[in-house]
């Protein structure tokens, strides 16, 4: 089964939003911030990466508006060469930028000698303190860590959990309105390969309150996200339900086509409430990426449910959304589609005027050797999920991916993820996507661009269990643990593509030759051009728009990309399918 998302985001998922109930710690936070004065959106946009170069390989399941300005991302850091282990090791950091989008010194690197990642982040409130409280996982483990808001863990609440037989990995934490913990993630039983659903609850001073494996007979059940919005009392007309609701995506261990599911649980004692799997696009595999919950028109709240449809006959991917009832019965379900490649969704929040803001990836397709090129999409769909107002595709380094999307103020949204510079077909260079839009999804005029979208509508089909086909197993232990943690200044580069637009020519001559030419606007002597024959690697940097490149009785069609930078920030990007005649050869 093809799953387009890659591993650096760790199943992102997101809490609910709405300004006018305390639905959450951290949007209380946000409100006391719009309260204090401090306006998010008072700041340009911006569109920045964040990461060191080659070898290492950073990324952000996503980031988090702070509530005295500025942001903090969690991020998951792969073999540097500085790594406080050696190089090879595998940590987590937490990088601080300002409201301007700028890198705030010093950012935070924890870790242990294990093999570790981040997987989620929230704002939290225990014992009177602000803090983040942090998932990841630790060598087969799910970790749970509390820190203060400069990124320094709480010695008393480092926690991992687990089993000393299986495999336990964290994809999601959320704070319930109780201000307690819940983690969600899949257990992998090692033997048989079955996946099953973990949830572990915790209270502010890290005691674990209860913790529960949910098996399901002849299925696999892999969990992606959790929302803790109907334990909040008060935040609807009618009483909350006091329950946890879970998705990801189940796979029939008999064979066949993974659909989506929702497993509600009762918030006080883990058992179940009620348990769907959706078929959303029959003949395609269906996943649940993020959960939420509100209710903005409606006296109890409503589930929205993000995603992508896979559909292996035609090798297509289409973003997906699915609306429910608190009940589990389905309201409607569409697939996004939209041309030029493969679209995902993998997370979403609520805009102004009941609409949908929908991040992830858009454009995707494999460029070479599995490289997979595409860059982060940002949707806004109306409410009723069959109108698309705007898709904005947004061109971060060869390949992007929005990871989170958060409401900042004045209606502007912060979207964090990850981006891929390509340096040859075997070198590469993860790093973290931060950008800063405004109300309507853009950033630099030059560093968006606008896409089509259709919409698919997906009668779904559901099925229940009964609790009675569930079965519960424990989790083997709760511990405390250690943390080494080291000040860190990473780099930055923001994209400055509104500075130029630029676009080059070329003519052939004998010999498989061909000759390129560069122009921009405005015209600048300060530009540089990097020029990438095949886009598998910066082949020339030249301080002047023109470039000969002979291909060596190579006649064809290649691709050519060209960068332009001005003062030493990416400027434009352009890429052009050029035809080499076959002259000569020998």
């Amino acid at each position: 089964m093809k799953t387009p998302i890659s591993s650096f985001r760790q199943k992102k998922f997101h809490i609910m939003k709405k300004l006018s109930g305390a639905r959450s710690i951290r949007h209380i936070l946000l409100l006391m911030m719009l309260l204090c004065g401090i306006d998010q959106a008072a700041f340009a946009q911006f569109q920045s990466v964040i990461g060191f170069p080659y070898p290492a390989r950073e990324g952000s399941p996503g980031g988090i508006v702070l509530p005295a300005g500025g942001y903090a991302i969690p991020a998951s850091n792969f073999d540097h060469p500085n790594s406080m282990f050696g190089p090879g090791n595998s940590d987590w950091e937490i990088v601080l930028i300002n409201p301007g989008g700028n890198v705030a010194s010093p950012s935070k690197w924890i870790g242990r000698p294990s093999t570790e990642n981040v997987a989620w982040m929230e704002l939290s409130a225990c014992n009177g303190q602000n803090n983040y409280i942090v998932a990841g996982n630790d060598d087969g483990d799910m970790t749970l860590t509390l820190t203060d808001l400069a990124g320094n863990p709480l010695p008393t609440f480092i926690k991992k959990t687990g089993t000393t037989a299986n495999v336990e990995t964290a994809a999601c934490v959320k704070v319930d309105g109780g201000g307690n913990f819940i983690l969600v993630g899949t257990q992998l039983d090692v033997n048989t390969g079955k996946q099953n659903v973990v949830a572990v609850k915790v209270d502010c001073n890290g005691t674990m309150l209860w913790n529960f494996v949910y098996s399901f007979p002849g299925w696999s059940a892999e969990a992606a996200s959790v929302t803790a919005f109907s334990t909040f009392i008060g935040v609807c007309p009618q009483p909350n339900t006091n329950k946890y609701y879970i998705t990801g995506k189940m796979t029939p261990l008999a064979g066949g086509d993974d659909q989506v599911f929702l497993l509600s649980i009762d918030a006080t004692t883990g058992s179940m409430n009620y348990m769907y799997r959706y078929d959303i696009n029959p003949g395609a595999s269906d996943a649940g990426t993020c959960i939420q919950s509100t209710c903005l028109n409606t006296a109890q709240p409503e589930i929205w449910i993000s995603g992508y449809s896979y559909d292996a006959s035609a090798n297509t991917t289409t973003a997906m959304m699915l609306k429910t009832d608190i009940n589990g019965i389905p309201i409607w379900a569409n697939n996004y589609d939209i041309p030029n490649g493969d679209e995902f969704a993998t997370h979403f929040t609520f805009g102004p005027g009941d609409k949908l803001i929908v991040t992830g990836k858009a454009e995707e397709s494999v460029v070479f050797q599995g490289t997979k090129g595409g860059h982060c999409m940002l949707m806004r769909i109306d409410g009723s999920g069959n109108t698309v107002d705007w898709t904005r595709l947004f061109s971060n380094g060869f390949s992007s991916q929005g990871n989170r999307v958060e409401p900042a103020s004045n209606g502007a949204y912060f979207v964090t993820g990850q981006s891929l510079e390509l340096l040859s077909p075997s070198q590469s260079a993860n790093n973290i996507l931060a950008m800063l839009t405004d109300n309507n999804g853009q950033t630099d005029p030059g560093c968006f661009s606008n896409l089509t979208t259709t919409v698919i509508s997906r009668p779904p089909m559901y099925t229940t269990f009964s609790p009675a086909q569930l079965t519960l197993l424990p989790l083997d232990f709760f511990n405390s643990s250690g943390l080494d943690v080291v000040n860190y200044t990473d780099q930055q580069t923001k994209c400055a593509s509104s500075q130029c637009a630029c676009d080059f020519t070329y003519t052939t001559g004998n010999c498989f030759l061909v000759n390129f030419t560069a122009s921009c606007v405005p015209s600048s002597a300060a530009y540089t051009y990097e020029w990438d024959i095949d886009c598998d690697g910066p082949d020339a940097t030249t301080p002047t728009p023109n470039y000969s490149h002979t291909f060596f009785c190579d006649a064809g069609v290649h691709n050519v990309c060209l960068k332009v930078y001005l003062n030493g920030m990416l400027c434009s990007s352009v890429t052009h399918a050029v035809t080499v005649p076959s002259t000569c050869c020998g």
